[in-house]
């Protein structure tokens, strides 16, 4: 049992043995962590879960010495130790002192965040070079790390279907989804057809002792050295498998953050380095998997955050958001086109489902400004319907956005086309294009009250980041000769109101998909 003001106390500087001006604390779902001038303290919360017991002190100690061990294989030299930390009668709290031990903790060189390959990302500052190092480390890991007898039951084809649908069964349990049925169908087929590939890889001895959370929250680019660490040391089931589940991660997670270029390019320079050509075969079997594990996760967060509401909104968007990922991961090569007035938030849907599908997104705003010659942030002051916005610069950036997804489509990539789509003449064409692409043709409806959609304009309209001219005008002026899409089938419209978040309507447009 922890004393009163646990937390409070080791946030204080006077908890350390050494100089601090501050401390920051961190918290995840399993700890807390405690940063501290050029060091950093984990201490793992009295719990447990399905699937960790952290719930005495003796077990905490274990799990601390354990992920010094494990951590120190693709982190060397940044988890230093494990800690005491004390009480004294009085009821001071601090590492290292005087009095009852009370818990331990992982002592760690505290990393810059500047090189956290997340912030690299955030930042637009990563190249094909880091990752390059970054596959070529991971290779000469899982080369060295454990495998045989204690190892490569977790990859035994029995064992991979146990956990896969096992985990989306628990998916299941916290997410209402048609998704969910269908991906259980998907996986039972990948596992049944691929039965062999699974056997051939423990043969081959591609099943290792590995990191187990490989995101890019977890990967740091010193100059001279890559660095993965915080490893999953409390289940060893979760770290060991096919090294495929490993890059698939990292692969997944890039593709949430907008960058399934980046995952591709990874994937693909890891398995040169290990020279192991059917990797990528793998890859949308674990990066499903991967994604359906992070969804469940976080919607375990948010039934555990009932008294913050707006955690938990945050939470339910995160778990429907993977959930989505997952599914567009599987979802055939569409053409999706949004349609609707301005301010009935196109844009925002449009890069939601993008994200789930790593499709590429053709705004009509950007398009329209680049043939006028124009920046995307420079304005027209002109008339709303003169300048870049007659009927002849419509349809030249209608015909524009039409060659650039049938140039995606051609390549085997889904597009989502962002524009209002105000006439059935002009859906048509994109109807025509699918149908001659042979790829399935989803238009999203989107609809708000004329309120709603004057707010949200006028706070647009404050944002120098803003590429589009549309205002309150111009949707008054559209709201007059937009057709609605009454011509599209039921099977191909997806109608959405703002009570829907983006989340959701990425998801509903990808079950209709599947």
């Amino acid at each position: 049992m922890h004393p009163p003001d646990f937390r409070r106390e080791l946030a204080s500087p006077g908890a350390y043995s050494f100089a601090v001006s501050s401390v920051e604390l961190r918290e995840t779902h399993i700890s807390w962590v405690f940063l501290a001038g050029d060091r950093a303290y984990k201490v793992k919360k009295p719990l447990a879960l399905a699937f960790l017991d952290y719930s005495t002190a003796e077990r905490r100690r274990f799990f601390c010495e354990e992920e010094v061990r494990l951590n120190e294989r693709l982190a060397p030299r940044v988890y230093r130790r494990v800690v005491p930390i004390t009480c004294t009668p009085s009821g001071r709290v601090c590492f290292e002192g005087h009095g009852e031990i009370v818990e331990h903790a992982v002592e760690m060189e505290r990393l810059p965040e500047r090189c956290m390959m997340d912030r690299l990302l955030a930042r637009g500052e990563i190249s094909n070079e880091p990752l390059d190092r970054l596959a070529e480390t991971l290779a000469a890991f899982h080369a060295r790390a454990a495998t045989g007898p204690g190892v490569d039951e977790h990859g035994q084809p029995a064992a991979i279907a146990a956990a896969v649908l096992g985990n989306l069964d628990e998916c299941g349990e916290q997410l209402e989804s048609p998704a969910v049925g269908r991906l259980r169908v998907w996986l039972e087929t990948f596992l049944g057809d691929r039965r062999a590939l699974f056997a051939e890889r423990v043969a081959r001895r591609r099943i290792r002792d590995g990191h187990g959370d490989l995101h890019a929250g977890n990967v740091c680019f010193l100059p001279q050295r890559v660095i993965a660490y915080d490893c999953i040391e409390f289940q060893p089931a979760f770290r060991c498998g096919d090294v495929a589940a490993d890059v698939a991660f990292l692969a997944m997670d890039l593709r949430a953050r907008g960058f399934p270029g980046f995952g591709g390019y990874f994937a693909h320079r890891y398995a040169l380095a290990a020279d192991d050509p059917r990797l990528e075969e793998l890859l949308p079997f674990y990066e499903v998997h991967r994604a359906l594990v992070r969804s469940k996760v976080a919607a375990m967060r948010a039934a555990g955050l009932a008294a913050e509401p707006k955690q938990v909104a945050s939470a339910e968007a995160e778990s429907v958001r993977y959930l989505s990922l997952a599914a567009g991961r599987v979802a055939p090569t569409a053409l999706i086109v949004t349609c609707g007035l301005p301010g009935t938030g196109k844009s925002t849907v449009a890069r939601a489902i993008a994200a789930s599908t790593g499709a590429a997104v053709l705004a009509s705003d950007s398009v329209r400004k680049r043939l006028a010659g124009m920046q995307p942030n420079e304005h027209w002051e002109g008339s709303t319907d003169g300048g870049p916005y007659t009927r002849e610069w419509t349809l030249k950036t209608y015909d524009a956005l039409l060659d650039e997804a049938r140039s995606r489509l051609v390549q085997g990539r889904s597009a989502v086309v962002d524009a209002t789509f105000p006439l059935a003449e002009w859906r048509a064409r994109f109807a025509a294009l699918a149908e001659s692409a042979g790829v399935p043709l989803r238009v999203v409806f989107l609809q708000a009250d004329d309120a709603t959609v004057s707010e949200r304009l006028e706070r647009r309209a404050l944002d120098p980041r803003e590429v589009s001219d549309a205002g309150i005008e111009v949707y008054r002026a559209a709201k007059q000769r937009f057709e609605s899409p009454d011509e599209i089938p039921a099977d191909r419209l997806v109608r959405l109101t703002p009570l829907v978040s983006p989340e959701r309507a990425a998801l509903r447009v990808v079950e209709s998909l599947l």
